[in-house]
């Protein structure tokens, strides 16, 4: 097994935390936080699959902690290539996703579209999003989960699926971390049925 030199990173945990702040996410999760545990899933899935860390999968790291800077924060394009490259940067812009005025198939289509290095980060982030779980207990939690959270899940599970086979360098990757979002996914519903369907 690889072992994924986190201590070269530093520099871009720092730059991440100092632009998320203390800014959550509609589950009440610290951005950053989300942002460290798909850095890290997607480090630990480097790793299991003996991958060697290059400049490419450097770049897909650097871009799990940026993926969501330029959505939410006002992270330029100029820092993201100072803290990393080009190609993170090329890699952050494809995961911005905005849902503003468009339904949810509409927001996710361009997942269909994206380069295979940030298909993988996406990956990454989508697996941690299906761990997420504080929503659930939150005053309105069964309406978000049901009306937005679950249909979001499942558009992005059937994209994840028509995209698996198109994968070519990063195949082994793309498979593990697409049957982790199917269990957590799954997880995450029979949680749902104990809270609110008895």
């Amino acid at each position: 097994m690889q072992t994924i030199p986190l201590e070269d990173f530093t520099l871009q945990i720092a730059f991440a935390r100092a632009k998320l702040g203390d800014l959550k996410d509609s589950s009440g999760t610290l951005i950053f936080d989300h942002a460290l545990r798909v850095f890290l899933l997607l480090a630990e899935t480097f790793a299991a699959c003996d991958r060697a860390i290059d400049s490419e999968e450097s770049e897909m790291l650097s871009a799990a902690l940026f993926h969501d800077l330029l959505e939410d924060t006002d992270a330029s394009r100029e820092e993201i290539i100072r803290h990393s490259s080009q190609n993170t940067l090329r890699y952050v812009e494809e995961l911005t996703i905005t849902f503003e005025g468009k339904t949810i198939p509409a927001a996710v289509q361009s997942v269909q579209e994206i380069s295979e290095p940030a298909f993988l980060v996406k990956l990454a982030d989508i697996h941690d999003n299906c761990t997420k779980s504080r929503f659930l207990a939150r005053e309105g939690g069964e309406n978000f989960f049901l009306g937005f959270f679950q249909p979001l899940i499942e558009e992005y599970q059937r994209i994840v699926t028509m995209r698996l086979g198109g994968c070519a360098s990063y195949k082994a990757e793309a498979e593990r971390l697409a049957r982790g979002i199917d269990e957590s996914a799954e997880r995450m519903r029979a949680v749902v049925h104990c809270l609110w369907k008895n």
